[in-house]
């Protein structure tokens, strides 16, 4: 299990122990993780996260419903779909086969078609790659 904050998303970062010498080795800087149960009345359940006390603090202010439908946890789930690019130019040309990518996009967050510079292998160059569905 990874060192994160379910609430936040914070996690360690990484820098240098630097001696008096001024000579400097990697090390990382931990976050205070620790569990806390909490009780979510509108299921009537407990639920254990692991959280910072930034993450406490949050929860004190806006609720334990409010914060987990924040938390970066219970965001990601669902918000990624699969989406095929096809090149606008290839059509055009009028040579054979089609030039395609698959990637996913966050649909919370754009909504609309996406359109991105991909390069055509078979016109060897650069073209506008729009969203299909």
């Amino acid at each position: 299990m990874s060192r994160v904050c379910e609430i936040t998303g914070k996690k360690a970062m990484v820098g240098n122990n630097v001696s008096h010498a001024n000579n400097k080795t990697k090390r990382r800087f931990e976050i205070n993780l620790f569990k806390k149960r909490f009780y979510v009345p509108t299921e009537d359940v407990w639920v254990t996260l692991r959280v910072t006390p930034h993450g406490l603090k949050i929860i004190d202010k806006i609720g334990i419903e409010e914060a987990l439908k924040r938390s970066r946890i219970m965001a990601k789930k669902g918000n990624r779909v699969q989406v095929i690019l096809e090149c606008t130019e290839h059509k055009e040309s009028g040579v054979p086969g089609t030039s395609r990518y698959i990637t996913t996009k966050n649909k919370k967050n754009t909504p609309d078609r996406v359109e991105l510079k991909k390069f055509n292998p078979v016109l060897k160059k650069y073209t506008v790659h729009k969203e299909i569905k």
